[in-house]
């Protein structure tokens, strides 16, 4: 029996938190910064020694000169983050070596600090590896996450994620407050005019159906159904 199989190759989770820093860093200087932590940690794990910050930061340097970053403790620094370039070396060393010594807690939320104690209890190493894959995994979705709210409300006209997924309105109220007083009220009179009957029969019109129209003789169709009940559902809104 044959097996389907994924066209597109699972991102590993070294892979996943290098792409999450690349989205959120905020200027080139970040950016070539991570791109050389990346050709450090590519080079040393083909030689398959164990990925050290220092070796991390001797080869940045041999490299592209003693200026160049990150250095080891800038590195070690981002241990204190959510997700920083101290996660990124970890999991490349946990993918290059399943029997790696287990990972020291990282200081962050009461949530993730809790996680991480509960992880440190697991005695199976490969067990407790693929755990903190999994967590890191769960951190990075949370920052996606977070990254798509503030897309959507970027948006003209923004958009509420957290209103769209609970099954609410995704504009928020304040769009419609956007909308001068005057206006809203010119339409409601524009409407109420538009089904008066007796208004309309003035100028040789009828409101019939649902739809305007004259009142004798061909009786061609002003306004349709339609189009009528669209304006109407509006104006309700709005008031």
């Amino acid at each position: 029996m044959s097996t389907l199989t994924s066209q597109h190759p699972v991102q590993s989770t070294s892979e996943m938190i290098f792409n999450s820093l690349i989205a959120e860093a905020g200027n080139d200087r970040r950016r070539q910064t991570l791109q050389r932590l990346k050709e450090a940690c590519d080079a040393i794990a083909a030689k398959g020694t164990p990925i050290t910050l220092s070796d991390v930061q001797r080869m940045v340097e041999a490299k592209y000169g003693r200026d160049a970053g990150p250095k080891a403790q800038s590195i070690s620094n981002e241990r204190r983050k959510p997700l920083g370039m101290h996660h990124y070396v970890d999991a490349r060393g946990r993918e290059l070596s399943a029997a790696q010594s287990p990972r020291r807690p990282r200081p962050s939320g009461a949530a993730e600090t809790t996680a991480i104690a509960t992880i440190d209890l697991i005695r199976d190493i490969d067990v407790r590896s693929t755990m903190y894959d999994i967590l890191d995994r769960m951190v990075i979705a949370e920052r996606a996450l977070a990254r798509a709210k503030l897309l959507f409300k970027t948006l003209q006209p923004g958009a509420d994620l957290d209103r769209l997924l609970s099954g609410q309105a995704a504009l928020p109220d304040q769009t419609r407050a956007e909308i001068p007083g005057v206006q809203v009220d010119a339409l409601h009179r524009l409407v109420t005019a538009l089904t008066d009957e007796a208004k309309l029969s003035t100028v040789g019109l009828t409101f019939t159906g649902g739809r305007v129209r004259r009142k004798s003789g061909t009786r061609d169709e002003l306004v349709g159904p339609d189009t009528l009940s669209e304006v109407l559902a509006l104006s309700k809104s709005l008031m």
